[in-house]
């Protein structure tokens, strides 16, 4: 099996794998109902994984993945999303952020942090993130008509 095909974990209620060639099409039509801009889900440095229940994606989330554990750039989490909110009830948006993790720690076993860029009104995800062990670690407030951006970070090494 290939390294870029190679995951797929499952729970009671989930299954986890990285984001297949035939998905990206179905998983963009996913983002653009919440995001405006775009999004990276394949290719180099860019790691997706998504969530299924009953064989169907459910969530997924996606973000800088170095290729190779000597790149010095830290790892980033792009995006997050649960297709809806009853799969995020049931666990799934915190599943989907601790695979993510668990996979950029096999893929970079050095890297020593882990960053995200939230928008401070999006309070759900500040939050989320802030209970799964990330902390602010900056904020900037965006030009006129951009959003505000809060920095945080989870540290990979114990």
């Amino acid at each position: 099996m290939s390294r870029l095909n190679r995951f797929t974990r499952k729970t009671s209620k989930f299954s986890f794998e990285e984001l297949k060639d035939d998905d990206v099409d179905f998983c963009l039509n996913l983002i653009k109902k919440v995001i405006v801009g775009p999004v990276l889900l394949k290719g180099l440095n860019i790691f997706t994984l998504v969530g299924k229940s009953k064989g169907k994606i459910v969530g997924l989330i996606t973000g800088l993945v170095p290729q190779s554990p000597q790149v010095s750039i830290i790892p980033r989490i792009f995006f997050l999303h649960p297709v809806d909110g009853q799969f995020a009830r049931k666990g799934l948006t915190v599943m989907l952020l601790n695979e993510f993790i668990k996979e950029v720690k096999i893929r970079l076993p050095n890297a020593g942090f882990i960053d995200v860029i939230v928008n401070p009104r999006n309070i759900t995800y500040v939050a989320l993130y802030s209970l799964n062990g990330f902390v602010i670690n900056g904020f900037v407030q965006g030009p006129s008509g951009s959003p505000n951006q809060v920095f945080l970070r989870a540290r990979l090494k114990e």
